[in-house]
């Protein structure tokens, strides 16, 4: 599992489209992971996301996810300031 698609997920979450994740990121849909764009089981191997009639909407394991994804995201947003603050010369 990657932080990348961790992220995508929770844009994706936030935003209830897949298509506007892709458009918020730098990178396009091509970061997606394949199995979030269509909707399908992903490489988690359970399916997080349905297709609405417009956009997409959670599960109920893609709801639980998006809080435990969006929490490890800030963690390691939290661990990379430390790091950065730890490295500035005294």
């Amino acid at each position: 599992m990657e932080l990348r698609s961790l992220a995508y997920f929770v844009r994706i979450a936030e935003l209830g489209s897949i298509t506007r994740a892709a458009g918020a990121s730098a990178s396009g849909a091509a970061g997606l992971d394949p199995g979030m764009s269509s909707g399908s089981k992903t490489s988690w191997a359970c399916r997080l996301l349905t297709r609405a009639n417009r956009g997409v909407k959670l599960t109920e394991a893609g709801q639980n996810c998006s809080i435990s994804a969006a929490r490890i995201l800030r963690e390691v947003e939290r661990t990379g300031d430390e790091i950065r603050v730890a490295g500035r010369p005294s």
